[in-house]
């Protein structure tokens, strides 16, 4: 994980939510004082001066309108009834003692993990350990790709993994 999300996981969300309000506001996505194609338009800018210095696997989603957009109106309706009323409080539910041990979840429960192998976000290295812990029915997938890349390029075969176990 990149120090950039273990400060903003580890101590942002948790102890300084504020801050991490002030951050995001202040990104594109959640200046809510934009119209939608404002940010559109200030977004797929820095998406494509985003390109000299991305991963190779992320550059053909930079450049991907449909993509932007998708991103622009998910991350404005996430927004939209304030950072506090679901985002920072995810940030930190996420970042906080989950109340059991991944090793109490039912054994029989199939459990899905992908991961990317140049994910600086949500490294390999915790899907490996994640799915050590909950057991054999925890299936780990690790593809060549980064955090945005296997989220796009794998959403349909991830959305038919779910619906094969359900």
């Amino acid at each position: 994980m990149d120090w950039w999300h273990w400060i903003g996981f580890t101590i942002g969300f948790r102890y300084f939510p504020w801050a991490c309000r002030w951050w995001f506001s202040r990104e594109t996505t959640g200046r809510l004082d934009l119209t939608d194609q404002e940010c559109f338009d200030r977004f797929q800018q820095e998406c494509s001066k985003a390109k000299a210095k991305a991963h190779p696997k992320d550059i053909p989603a930079l450049g991907d309108t449909d993509l932007i957009r998708w991103i622009v109106r998910n991350h404005r309706e996430a927004y939209r009834q304030g950072f506090d009323a679901g985002f920072i409080l995810d940030g930190k539910l996420i970042s906080s003692d989950f109340g059991f041990r991944l090793e109490d979840i039912r054994q029989d429960l199939p459990i899905r993990l992908w991961y990317g192998k140049d994910d600086t976000s949500a490294p390999q290295s915790h899907g490996e350990g994640i799915a050590a812990r909950l057991g054999p029915n925890a299936r780990l997938r690790i593809e060549d790709e980064t955090h945005g890349s296997i989220t796009w390029n794998w959403r349909v075969r991830a959305l038919e993994d779910l619906v094969e176990v359900m």
